[in-house]
């Protein structure tokens, strides 16, 4: 019998590199390099614009992160005062929507818990 052969040649795993080496000559893959990298602390130009965009990158994903929980109970906000104007509460809404904060997201995602009808 004859095997089927593939059109589509198999997808080759694209390589990632450290930033920092690379903008030094030397070509190290990340994974596993973390702790090993010879320019972690390095005052050069080109380290710090590496640092300046990692920094960037990680406050947009932040930013980002908090819009969409806000616009998230925003949305169970509107949600809570329609059931109350039709009379019926969740009752795990009106326990939590305004319990104090136990934990770094606690007070944002206490009225995102089960629903349990009055």
């Amino acid at each position: 019998m004859m095997e089927a052969v593939s059109r589509y040649p198999k997808k080759v795993m694209k390589r990632k590199y450290c930033a920092k080496c690379q903008k030094h000559n030397m070509m190290k893959e990340v994974k596993g390099h973390k702790n090993d990298c010879p320019f972690t602390s390095c005052p050069c130009e080109h380290c710090r614009k590496i640092e300046v965009k990692r920094y960037t990158s990680r406050m947009n994903v932040k930013k980002r992160r908090a819009d969409s929980l806000q616009e998230e109970l925003a949305a169970r906000r509107a949600q809570v005062s329609l059931l109350r104007l039709t009379g019926r509460t969740p009752v795990s809404c009106v326990k939590n929507f305004n319990r104090p904060s136990t934990g770094k997201m606690a007070s944002v995602l206490s009225p995102l818990t089960k629903i349990s009808w009055i």
